[in-house]
């Protein structure tokens, strides 16, 4: 389940509400004394809040039902609110602040999980407004003088990009690509995607005004939100800066955020008694939400599925930094597998896998599936119609599950092998499927002969990587990719890519 997290102005008492998906039920409100300017969550569940200047307070930290756990004070003057915050992997936060007092103006400040100071640094003037980070816990941020800059997680400045005019939304990619919008520079261009060395302009594009945030979703596609061009606060990109749709909230977004399902949230002005607007994938408006007044921030968090027994799935062996762009969390990778049709979805007991995806060729997936009863024969059989579906996701520490779709193809074989004392079961499918090229870099490169020009690469598993992709395969070394197979089991886990 998904929860909706927003913050603005006050309304009824309150700052900031949690929603649950539906967009109208309300789980609780909070109120930290001041409107709500950022929003962040952490992978166990505290919620952090960056906000106005209340009793010396900017930034307050909350458990995951609301309850308080500590406030943080970056200055004790009147004016000087809390901005942005986010959580990185190991549940520290960091902030972006207004500082007016003195030079240096320390707007970039990391605290651990008590609220303590780790180091703090002057990156963008007097405001840093924006602030993420990436799959090795550096630090991005971004503000009032038109710099972007990067620490390392011990607060190192590692490397700065100037766009020109003032920055208010950075995110990153799967790949650590750096993603940026603000402030029109030179008339012409208010978005911008960069190399994670800040060195190299991937692409720019302009929205025709200001933008106040942006996010990136699981599929690596860029959102940008901001103040009305031509009938537009709203825009997709492709990875690769393609536009894909625009939509128009009628007043002022500030705020995006996206969920492991696609779909796309903006907060902003109020409008026909409207802030919030959530799109699925396609572009379509599929909830709304009446918060009341204007919203700054908003965020999602997707409730942890409750633990299932290990013999309906298996562990691989690989460690799990990253799930999607936009969520870092530390766990063990599962992966679950479904069968569709008939009378309803069943779930498959599953030993192995493994797929295939070629272009121009149907991709292909096989599942072997342990201990297999006639019953369960006769209920795949029965879903000759339907579809397997094979889910990835992450097991953390507390046994909880969260899973997302990797692959869906259309169930086509059963193979059932029986013994005296053992029998198995292996279904086979083959779908469809549309790729959009992106660029990736692979790891744990073990094995890369070469045949006829054509290389091959056997390396660890990234399920986001599809044919046509261009991996990064270390140094300036890249390859275009026109094969994929994956394979895992409880005992061995990796990917082998072919070159065209």
């Amino acid at each position: 389940m998904i929860d909706v997290l927003v913050g603005g102005q006050l309304d009824s008492s309150v700052y900031m509400r949690r929603y649950a998906f539906d967009g109208s039920t309300i789980k609780w409100g909070y109120s930290p004394g001041g409107t709500v300017n950022g929003i962040a969550i952490a992978r166990d569940g505290r919620i952090a809040l960056a906000h106005a200047y209340y009793t010396s307070y900017q930034v307050t930290v909350l458990s995951a039902d609301g309850v308080k756990l500590w406030s943080y004070s970056h200055s004790s003057t009147s004016g000087q609110d809390g901005i942005s915050v986010c959580f990185d992997s190991s549940g520290n936060l960091i902030i972006g602040c207004e500082y007016h007092t003195s030079s240096p103006y320390y707007t970039l400040r990391k605290l651990d999980t008590t609220g303590s100071l780790l180091w703090s640094a002057a990156p963008n003037g007097n405001t840093t407004r924006c602030v993420c980070v990436d799959s090795n816990d550096n630090v991005i941020a971004g503000g009032d003088n038109g710099y972007i800059r990067k620490y390392s997680p011990t607060g190192t400045l590692l490397y700065s990009y100037n766009h020109g005019a003032a920055v208010y939304g950075v995110a990153v990619d799967s790949s650590d690509n750096v993603l940026m919008t603000g402030t029109r520079y030179s008339f012409s261009v208010t978005t911008r995607k960069l190399d994670p060395t800040l060195t190299t302009v991937a692409w720019s594009a302009d929205h025709g005004n200001g933008c106040y945030g942006i996010a990136v979703d699981k599929d690596d596609n860029v959102i940008t939100v901001g103040i009305v061009s031509s009938s537009v606060t709203t825009r997709k990109y492709q990875s690769d800066g393609t536009p894909v749709w625009t939509k128009n909230h009628g007043a002022t977004v500030r705020a995006v955020a996206c969920d492991l399902a696609g779909n796309i949230y903006t907060a902003g002005d109020a409008y026909s008694s409207l802030e919030v607007h959530r799109y699925d994938a396609a572009g379509n408006n599929t909830a709304l939400i009446n918060f009341g007044t204007n919203l700054y921030a908003i965020s999602t968090k997707t409730e942890t599925i409750p633990p299932l027994a290990i013999s309906i799935g298996f562990r691989s062996p690989l460690p799990l930094r990253e799930i999607s762009a936009s969520s870092l969390i530390t766990g063990i990778i599962i992966y679950r597998c479904y069968l569709t049709g008939g009378s309803g979805t069943i779930q498959i007991p599953m030993s192995s896998f493994q797929c295939r995806r070629r272009i121009d060729t149907k991709a292909w997936l096989s599942i072997v599936c342990p201990s297999a009863t006639d019953a369960l024969v006769t209920q795949i059989t029965d879903r000759s119609d339907g579809q397997i579906v094979l889910k990835r996701g992450v097991k953390y520490p507390d046994g909880s599950e969260q899973l997302d779709e990797m692959m869906r193809v259309d169930y086509e074989t059963l193979r059932f092998d029986k013994g005296s004392n053992s029998a198995s079961a292996t279904l086979t499918g083959r779908s469809t499927e549309t790729y959009i090229a992106k660029e990736r870099t692979v790891t744990g490169i073990s094995y890369r002969p070469t045949t006829d020009d054509s290389r091959r690469v056997r390396c660890d598993i990234d399920t986001y990587l599809s044919p046509g992709d261009t991996v990064n395969l270390g140094g300036a070394e890249t390859m275009t990719v026109s094969e994929v197979t994956i394979y895992c089991s409880p005992s061995q886990a990796g990917m082998e890519l072919g070159e065209t």
